[in-house]
């Protein structure tokens, strides 16, 4: 293990400039491992031919970890002259390193921010975009789980929750003519629409989160309200309009059902400060389906009126959804948690034994 007696041997040698000689030398090893450790201890030698160094190996070096770690500990030390060079590098359209700059920068930018508070407006802003793709990637089993367990919560919370009051209204529509027994029929139906507004919840949510991991509960109430409206919206068009009673009308029965989506998802997020999280994101979930769905039936959507189904009936319902949804996600978070930054997760550490 290269770093394990790496304080050692540093103690041995008594001046800073030999400290960090010896770990230039070790960064222009054959081994990866030895090149990675180099990286990582020279954020304590603030000079410029460590940051000129560092700048070349997050450029330049064969093996992935090791130039993240190098572009990482660029963007501790704070000196500036290895973030120019690697500035330069991006600005030059014709550099076969550009997109390996960029990379560093936006590592740069993750912890550290302030460092590239200088930088002109169109280098910093690719640089933002770069790390969003990075934090993405990141967390992707988490964001790819969570949006799994949203879409299988939907499915349930849909076929389970809303059956009960759509069945209703359809045997009041045929007079007698139907059968509770029309629910084994009407809930898979359901189920599909829920599974694609759960997932399209779960994705805001997980999605939000990572890519703002510097206030993750922003990203989360944003993510989830912005994807959960919007998704919601869309996907229960065709429930919103199945019986349509005009222009205005069957747009403020889609509108309802972004709404019951956009309750569901603060409901589920804004909890997050709360102890103990878990539980009041449930009761957020099930407080939140059930006033979306209250107000769904207000803004014209039949099957969800208080006249046409009862009252308890059609709280019940709408807390089922919101609860489900809330438990799959939940669920999921956590199992797989967040990423942060690559230093503090330890994300270019692999080689380092």
């Amino acid at each position: 293990m290269y770093d394990e007696d790496v304080p050692y041997w540093l103690a041995q040698a008594s001046e800073p400039d030999t400290q960090a000689q010896v770990l230039l030398d070790m960064l222009e090893s054959d081994a990866d491992g030895a090149r990675l450790t180099a990286a990582k201890y020279l954020v304590g030698y603030p000079q410029d031919e460590v940051e000129t160094a560092l700048a070349h190996t997050a450029l330049e070096d064969p093996e992935l970890a090791v130039q993240d770690t190098a572009a990482v500990s660029l963007g501790q030390m704070g000196n500036g002259k290895g973030i120019s060079l690697l500035v330069d590098t991006v600005s030059d359209k014709q550099s076969v390193h550009r997109a390996r700059g960029l990379h560093a920068l936006a590592l740069i930018q993750d912890v550290a921010p302030d460092q590239l508070a200088g930088v002109a407006g169109p280098t910093r802003r690719q640089a933002t975009l770069e790390l969003a793709r990075i934090r993405f990637w990141r967390n992707w089993p988490r964001i790819r789980a969570v949006t799994a367990a949203g879409a299988i919560g939907g499915a349930l919370g849909f076929g389970l929750g809303l059956t009960p009051p759509i069945t209703l209204h359809a045997l009041a529509l045929l007079a007698g003519r139907g059968s509770m027994l029309d629910m084994v029929f009407i809930a898979p139906l359901l189920a599909v629409f829920g599974l694609l507004a759960g997932a399209v919840m779960a994705l805001g949510i997980s999605a939000g989160e990572s890519l703002l991991s510097k206030r993750p509960g922003v990203g989360r109430i944003t993510g989830s309200s912005l994807l959960g409206g919007l998704g919601f919206a869309i996907i229960l068009s065709p429930l919103a309009i199945v019986d349509p009673v005009g222009l205005p009308g069957d747009v403020w029965k889609i509108v309802g059902g972004g709404l019951f989506g956009l309750l569901i998802a603060p409901g589920i997020t804004v909890p997050a400060a709360i102890t103990p999280r878990r539980a009041a994101a449930l009761a957020g979930g099930a407080v939140g389906g059930a006033l979306g769905m209250v107000i769904w039936g207000a803004l014209g959507y039949k099957p969800f009126q208080l006249g046409t189904v009862p009252a308890p009936v059609l709280l019940v319902s709408g807390g089922l959804v919101g609860l489900i949804i809330a438990f799959s996600i939940a669920w999921a978070e956590a199992r797989w948690p967040v990423k942060g930054e690559a230093r503090r997760e330890g994300e270019a550490d692999g080689l380092a034994t």
